[in-house]
């Protein structure tokens, strides 16, 4: 087969290394906006914009939460319950929650995304995709169900899965650092 620079793409990789650098753009139909493969650096038309929902809950996920919101893609902000914080045990938002409602955008906490309630609101948006940035639960195979969904993990997969992995990659001084974006399976950090 042809090597993957040979290959032509919907999607199209910017010259221009440090312009517009992170953000995407669709060169074809709306119908492909939800789709994610090469090295993605245009910055999507709000007409092509994908109906995102966005499962978050940890400040890693701010940045890809503001880029979204500018392509105006953002539909639904899925986040963990206000918890207890700070010597007074006040109620303390996310700061997922916290930035999105600055944005003004819709925000459902929930401690069980999969529950049959969640799934209907979610639904509800009719998502063309999910991203998921540091959520911290398990998504069910209904929830999942005929949505693309991917993932931004804060480390090379598979080295540290799970939870905290920059403490992690700190602790051990590892050499090499960086992110994983996978598709989500059905089983957490499965990929």
């Amino acid at each position: 087969g042809l090597a993957a620079r040979e290959r032509s793409s919907r999607w199209c990789a910017d010259p221009r290394p440090d312009e517009h650098e992170g953000s995407i753009v669709q060169q074809e139909s709306r119908q492909d906006a939800g789709r994610i493969s090469g090295n993605l650096r245009y910055p999507m038309s709000k007409e092509a914009a994908s109906r995102i929902v966005f499962l978050g809950s940890g400040a890693f996920g701010i940045p890809t939460l503001e880029s979204l919101h500018e392509q105006g893609s953002i539909r639904l902000v899925v986040t963990q319950p206000d918890r207890p914080a700070g010597r007074g045990r006040e109620s303390t938002p996310t700061p997922i929650a916290q930035r999105a409602e600055q944005l003004g955008l819709q925000v459902r906490r929930t401690s069980d995304v999969n529950s049959p309630e969640d799934i209907r609101h979610v639904r509800s948006v009719e998502p063309d995709a999910m991203v998921i940035v540091a959520f911290g639960q398990k998504l069910g195979d209904e929830l999942l169900e005929n949505v693309f969904s991917i993932n931004l993990h804060a480390s090379l997969l598979p080295r540290w899965r799970g939870a905290a992995p920059i403490n992690w990659s700190i602790i051990a001084q590892d050499p090499d650092v960086g992110v994983s974006v996978i598709s989500i399976a059905s089983r957490m950090d499965a990929g």
